[in-house]
């Protein structure tokens, strides 16, 4: 599976193949990630990159590095939602973890 180096960590910002991406997905597409996500994390905390993995599966999405970068993305922004709950650097998936927030 074509998951980040463990040394390395999602950028800051995506680049222009991220956000071109991003575009090509829509609202829509962004809508089935973050439902895929919510599906594959647990009330108990996953590595981030076991929920990615999972989620791409369940889209059938081949988990190459743009995808896996927007999935991080993704993540971040149900953490700033209050959706997830996340340990540690979410933008390095093999060394953080999360979950669903539970309300």
């Amino acid at each position: 599976m074509a998951m980040p180096d463990d040394e390395l960590e999602v950028p800051e910002t995506p680049d222009v193949d991220e956000l071109q991406l991003t575009l090509e997905l829509g609202e829509h597409g962004l809508r089935n990630i973050d439902d895929a996500l919510k599906k594959a994390a647990d009330g108990k905390f996953l590595k981030v990159a076991r929920i990615i993995v999972h989620a791409l599966k369940t889209l059938q999405v081949r988990p190459t590095e743009l995808y896996v970068n927007v999935c991080v993305r993704r993540i971040h922004a149900l953490v700033e939602e209050g959706i997830f709950e996340a340990r540690g650097n979410v933008r390095r998936p093999r060394w953080s973890e999360a979950r669903l927030r539970h309300h």
